[in-house]
């Protein structure tokens, strides 16, 4: 099911958006290319908020303790098995749709 999150235009370049749908803390964040994404928000670290991470190279730097998720896939980039959840995006007459299942 797609969900509507806000519009394009109140998203900025590499600063992360809160979003919750249902029980689930999402992260979405926009390229300066305008590529998006969406990821779950809680670092699998300790809870860190991913969406106030600072945004580099595609990838999101938690602001608690520094882990580093890649934002296309959602793994860690140094500590294998461990990644959080990545989630379909879509615009629609300038809106941000995430979908979840």
């Amino acid at each position: 099911m797609w969900h509507k999150i806000c519009l394009l235009s109140e998203l900025d370049p590499l600063m992360g958006r809160y979003a919750e749908i249902g029980d689930r803390q999402i992260a979405v964040f926009k390229l300066e290319d305008g590529t998006l994404y969406a990821i779950d928000n809680l670092c699998p670290h300790q809870t860190g908020p991913l969406c106030r991470g600072d945004v580099q190279n595609g990838k999101v730097l938690c602001p608690w303790h520094g882990w580093e998720f890649e934002l296309a896939t959602g793994q860690c980039t140094h500590i294998p098995n461990t990644k959080v959840e990545v989630f379909e995006t879509k615009i629609e007459d300038d809106h941000i749709f995430v979908k979840m299942i």
